[in-house]
Formats: C-alpha cells, sequence, structure tokens
C-alpha cells in the first residue's frame, strides 16, 4: 500500500482516526468542538461558493464589456476609414472645383476678348457703310428730288 493512489486514503483514514480519538478524549465538550468545526466548515463552504458565483457573474460582465469594447473599437475603426474615404473624396471635389473655376476664368476672358472683336467688327462695319452706301444714299435722294 505505497503506491501513489495510496496516500489520500491514508491521510483520510488519519484525519479519520484524529476526529474519532478527540471526541473520545474530549467527551461531550470534544464532540461539541467537533459540531462547531463542522459548522465553521459548512459556512465556510457556502462563503466560498457565494464568492464563486460574485466572482462568475464579475466575469460575465468583464467578458461582457470587453466584448462592447471590441464592437466599439470595430465601429470606431470603420468610422475612421470612412471619414479618410470622406476626405479623399472631398480633396477630389476641391480639385476638380479649382479646375472648373480656373476653366470658367479663362472661357469668361475668352467671351470678353470675342465680344470686344464683334464690337469692333460692328465700328468697321457701320464706318464702312458710312463710307460706301451714305454717299450713294444721298445720290440717289437728290437724283429722286431732282
Amino acid at each position: 500500500m505505497s503506491g501513489p493512489g495510496s496516500l489520500p486514503s491514508l491521510r483520510l483514514l488519519g484525519s479519520a482516526t484524529l476526529a474519532c480519538l478527540a471526541l473520545l478524549a474530549g467527551g461531550p465538550a470534544g464532540a461539541q468542538s467537533i459540531s462547531s468545526l463542522t459548522k465553521q466548515q459548512q459556512n465556510a463552504e457556502q462563503l466560498r461558493r457565494d464568492l464563486q458565483e460574485k466572482i462568475a457573474q464579475v466575469q460575465k460582465r468583464i467578458d461582457e464589456s470587453e466584448s462592447d469594447r471590441k464592437d466599439v473599437t470595430e465601429s470606431l475603426r470603420q468610422s475612421e476609414t470612412e471619414i479618410s474615404r470622406l476626405n479623399a473624396r472631398l480633396d477630389d471635389l476641391d480639385s476638380q472645383r479649382d479646375k472648373t473655376e480656373r476653366e470658367l476664368d479663362q472661357l469668361r476672358q475668352e467671351q470678353a476678348g470675342q465680344q470686344a472683336l464683334m464690337e469692333q467688327r460692328r465700328q468697321e462695319l457701320a464706318e464702312q457703310l458710312q463710307v460706301s452706301v451714305y454717299p450713294r444714299c444721298v445720290t440717289l435722294g437728290r437724283a429722286a428730288l431732282g
């Protein structure tokens, strides 16, 4: 009986023997002491179970909080990615707006140049009409009167 499995049995037997000896040696007072110890042991066991239950509850809350934290972290990461994408899109739109404004300014300058050229052509045409058509009108008018 010297194997590793026999050691706990020997301890249990030794504990039981000690308890019996204490009972015999102490008489009713010893029995009362064992009863008190048993009650204390039961109380300690109950306290241990209560603490284990509280620990399990706290662990559950910690796990839930960790899960919530992971969810919030993922949402934050997605939001930051979306913000970066939107910022890049805004930069593109700003560049397009700047390019469009430059093109619009260039078109306005071309329009102003075309209008100035058109006005110059009108004046040249008016001068040509005065030089060539007016004298003929005067001649025709005199001929009709005369």
